[in-house]
């Protein structure tokens, strides 16, 4: 069958399937056949399809949100990749039904109040002006032109105008504030008393049966984890630096050079005094902090020394010991309204009232830096360094590829590697795929340990890249695979288990017969001295109250009211094991007219964001329901 294959494609037709394949190729390469297209919709909401490329970068985004919040891999604390995939697939679904609806009711962020919001950007200033050099500039280190950035950022307007539409729509009436007043301002009186598990231990029996028998139920779950041991050396510009020499010509050169880097801008010192003040405070709070500064700025004008009025009459626990004294600071060391008014005041001029969001200053300028060029022995130390630094960078990037070349061409060995750049072989381990200490709490140390090359093959790795010009090449020196621990290795630990449980059982059957007592009408008192546990009344307090714990009091808020003069009595398991029981004697409502016009306000604004946020919330929801969507997995 073949030959008739081979026999039958000498024709004309065979030329033409030749040709079309060739075509193929040119037009869109081989690699199509292997890649998936990044145009092809892996998501579609309504009307509107994102594809792969989209899909990869909110992905990528994603993940290194994750890793800035948790502070490491997002993979060591639970969030595996399939986890990832789906919280992506629900924000873009949740960001394109909202911004789809609000272009539907004509939403839309107009030039001038996008331009305003990117010119606010504190990474695009120049001394404290939009800059639109230093806009490219920080767009292009983020792989990110202006187009691409002006696009997401108008998106994510049109998002937070749509919200605010209607969060802002939510209003409150009086009875219900007044309702949620007398409610939060509850006060309960209470009594409790808590039964350690710990009490119970040392009757807790646990026999070797019950060992074995939970065993056999768990002992998968007590398995040592995958651990390797490696070999690694280091090539880093910070350990190449001290080993530089340079010299005096050398130092001036650079100097010469560079002068513009040792020149030391204009610094101020002061001193202050503060009135602190809450950003939330009421008019009235104002008033006297403004009265008080301005009597203390009379009696400083007066002749009063500013040291003396400031110590003893300044909030600030940082300066006032030290008669409000602040030392030397250039621009951009204090909050700006602070730092506006000393580098506009003459030397030995004591401002006017100066409002930050600290409180309200009065200051006193004494003395003033000029800008001034560093001479060349005011600058060696530096000088010094920075040439050092310099230097030793270069030598780092010349030994890049040999480092890289040396530890492909020895693959099963650092030796070679080591002696021929003059490096240390170091060693770390043993640790998990989590990570552990020193080098392997690197998280691209650890992926390469455990990668197929290196743990399975033997091999070297590749040079890793760290943080600060560091090059790191490994090798797995020894692996731990996983393994179920034996009986004997965690007898005591499930011992201890066991124990626990049976105590946290007792615990629970004594308080839970406690209660029944007490609601049967033993006195609360003579019966926790029977049991030799304390019975604790804390009288009235309300939801915020330190004592009981927090588990205990929120239980305790949670009961009915006491009738016939009846306490009311319940039991919980705490969160540690323990019992407690609670026993409420009455409830006092709030007085929705002895809360302040500031409680009222903050009471007030609490409820409307959460029906805001409510509201918001289910109209999410409702359009989400009502829009198709569909999702295909298999193509990210």
């Amino acid at each position: 069958m073949l030959t008739s294959i081979r026999e039958r494609a000498q024709g004309w037709i065979a030329w033409i399937i030749i040709g079309l394949i060739i075509f193929v190729f040119a037009v869109w390469g081989i690699e199509s056949f292997f890649t998936p297209n990044p145009n092809v919709p892996v998501l579609t909401v309504g009307d509107t399809e994102v594809g792969l490329r989209e899909f990869q970068a909110a992905y990528q985004e994603q993940r290194d949100h994750l890793r800035s919040v948790l502070g490491s891999e997002p993979e060591r604390v639970g969030f595996s990749e399939e986890r990832i995939k789906q919280q992506v697939v629900d924000n873009l679904i949740e960001r394109i039904v909202l911004a789809n609806t609000a272009r539907s009711v004509d939403m839309r962020i107009g030039d001038a109040t996008l331009a305003a919001q990117i010119d606010a950007f504190g990474a695009f200033q120049v001394n404290g002006h939009f800059s639109k050099d230093r806009y490219e500039q920080v767009l292009r280190n983020q792989g990110m032109t202006p187009a691409g950035f002006e696009q997401k950022m108008r998106g994510s307007l049109l998002l937070q105008q749509f919200y605010s539409g209607v969060t802002d729509t939510a209003f409150i009436t009086p009875k219900r504030l007044d309702d949620y007043l007398r409610l939060e301002g509850q006060t309960r009186d209470l009594a409790y008393i808590v039964l350690p598990a710990a009490h119970f231990l040392e009757k807790a029996v646990v026999s070797d049966e019950e060992v074995q028998h939970y065993y056999g139920e768990h002992g998968d779950a007590y398995q040592t984890s995958e651990q390797v041991s490696i070999a690694y050396v280091e090539l880093s510009a910070a350990a190449l630096a001290p080993g530089i020499a340079v010299t005096d010509a050398d130092l001036q050169t650079y100097y010469q050079e560079n002068r513009a880097n040792y020149r030391q801008a204009e610094r101020r010192r002061a001193s202050h005094l503060l009135i602190t003040l809450d950003e939330k405070a009421d008019a009235a709070t104002v008033a006297a902090a403004e009265a008080k500064v301005a009597d203390l700025r009379r009696q400083i004008l007066g002749g009063a020394p500013f040291e003396e009025i400031a110590r003893a009459n300044s909030q600030d626990p940082g300066s006032a010991s030290q008669g409000g004294d602040l030392g030397f600071f250039g621009r951009g060391a204090m909050v700006k309204p602070f730092e506006d008014a000393v580098f506009s005041m003459k030397e030995g001029e004591i401002s006017e009232p100066v409002h930050s969001s600290f409180g309200i200053h009065l200051i006193k300028l004494t003395g003033i830096e000029p800008t001034h060029d560093q001479s060349f022995e005011e600058a060696r130390a530096q000088v010094t360094q920075e040439l050092r630094r310099t230097r030793a960078e270069k030598l780092f990037f010349d030994r890049s590829d040999p480092l890289a070349n040396l530890a492909y061409e020895h693959p099963d060995s650092l030796d070679p590697t080591a002696t021929q750049l003059g490096l240390t072989i170091q060693h770390a381990g043993p640790f998990a795929r989590t990570g552990g200490e020193g080098i392997a709490a690197e998280s691209k140390v650890t992926a390469s340990a455990f990668s197929e090359d290196v743990l399975a093959r033997g091999n070297n790795s590749e040079p890793i890249e760290l943080t600060g010009n560091r090059l790191v090449v490994l090798r797995v020196t020894n692996h731990q695979p996983i393994r179920r621990q034996s009986l004997e290795e965690v007898r005591g630990t499930i011992t201890a288990t066991l124990r626990q449980e049976k105590a946290q059982q007792m615990a629970k059957a004594e308080g839970e017969g406690f209660v029944k007592d007490l609601r049967a009408g033993t006195d609360p008192v003579l019966l926790s001295e029977k049991a030799t546990f304390h019975w604790k009344r804390v009288g009235f307090v309300n939801r915020k109250a330190s004592e009981p714990a927090h588990e205990v009091l929120s239980a305790a808020f949670q009961l009915s009211q006491p009738t016939d003069q009846k306490p009311v009595y319940e039991g919980l398991v705490l969160p540690n094991g323990d019992f407690a029981i609670m026993e409420v004697l009455g409830i006092k409502e709030g007085d929705p007219a002895a809360a302040s016009a500031t409680t009222r306000e903050d009471a007030r604004r609490q409820l409307i964001k959460a029906d805001g946020e409510q509201a918001f919330t289910t109209l999410v929801k409702d359009l989400k329901a009502h829009t198709n969507t569909v999702v295909h997995p298999e193509r990210f």
